[in-house]
């Protein structure tokens, strides 16, 4: 392109402060359109160029405009702002991202909201803040709920990524919030016959956070419920776990038969950081109430 950006964004500034006469000769919302345009054609260049910071302050300021004007995709422009940001400075990447979901939240865009929320935790995650991820994951899927179209899948991701990183954080809601999440979300795939198969998992994870938390009572309530709910749910490799660490975590505790359970369990499924967790947290609980009756 052999146009000079700045001189289009010279142009566009020209449209939005016009003297007596560019007042006179035309409307504040046609000038306010060619500026647009302008400023569109100058922050493609900028782009292209790979100058983020004045595509960015750029897109920006078309975003700013467009909400002026009561446009319902200015949130395109700030994320377009927010992606020039994002090789050079993470905050005004982030704060742009922020006026994006603003923007999709007067306007209506739930799905939109919740897409950009989610990719905001999912960036926040891979940076391990994993408290502001939780709470981004969280509002995420608030606003997939919110949203009139298919969004329920894009609800129980977000979700399962706030029990999740809940679990692997020992994060201080982790029990009073995991397990409703793992629950309510098994009962939902029980429904579905594509995803019946997952609802296991779901149980699994549900039943194995109250072990963890030393509470037999509920672990054992739950698995039975569970059962009942899903039959083939008994026969399962997971399914005999839970039952066996139930018992080892019943007074008088049994550590050493905890221990075996999980080796044995380990050499037919794979430990992922979550289970891995969780497995350390119940045996710390029964090793940790060993020692005090000794």
């Amino acid at each position: 392109m052999g146009e000079n950006p700045d001189e289009l964004v010279g142009k566009a500034h020209s449209k939005l402060n016009p003297g007596f006469f560019g007042k006179l000769f035309s409307t504040k919302d046609s000038r306010e359109e060619e500026a647009i345009d302008l400023l569109n054609s100058a922050a493609n260049i900028y782009k292209i160029r790979k100058n983020w910071k004045k595509a960015g302050e750029t897109y920006e300021e078309i975003a700013d405009l467009e909400v002026k004007q009561g446009s319902n995709t200015a949130y395109v422009q700030y994320q377009n702002a927010a992606h020039c940001y994002s090789f050079i400075d993470k905050k005004k990447q982030n704060k742009n991202l922020d006026k994006a979901i603003e923007s999709c939240e007067k306007t209506g865009k739930y799905m939109q909201a919740g897409k950009i929320a989610k990719q905001i935790a999912s960036e926040l995650e891979e940076n391990l803040d994993y408290t502001n991820a939780i709470d981004k994951y969280k509002k995420a899927a608030e606003y997939f709920e919110l949203d009139n179209q298919n969004t329920k899948s894009l609800q129980q991701q977000c979700l399962l990524k706030v029990a999740d990183l809940m679990c692997i954080t020992n994060h201080k809601d982790m029990f009073s919030e995991a397990p409703k999440i793992y629950e309510k979300i098994g009962m939902q795939y029980l429904t579905v016959p594509l995803l019946k198969s997952s609802a296991k998992d779901m149980f699994f994870k549900n039943v194995l956070c109250y072990i963890a938390k030393k509470d037999e009572v509920t672990a054992d309530v739950n698995l039975k419920k569970y059962l009942l709910e899903d039959p083939t749910f008994d026969d399962t490799r997971d399914s005999k776990l839970l039952k066996a660490l139930i018992k080892c975590i019943t007074e008088p505790y049994d550590v050493e038969g905890f221990k075996k359970e999980v080796q044995s369990y380990k050499t037919v499924k794979e430990l992922d950081k979550w289970k891995i967790n969780m497995f350390a947290m119940a045996l710390k609980n029964i090793e940790k109430d060993d020692d005090d009756i000794l």
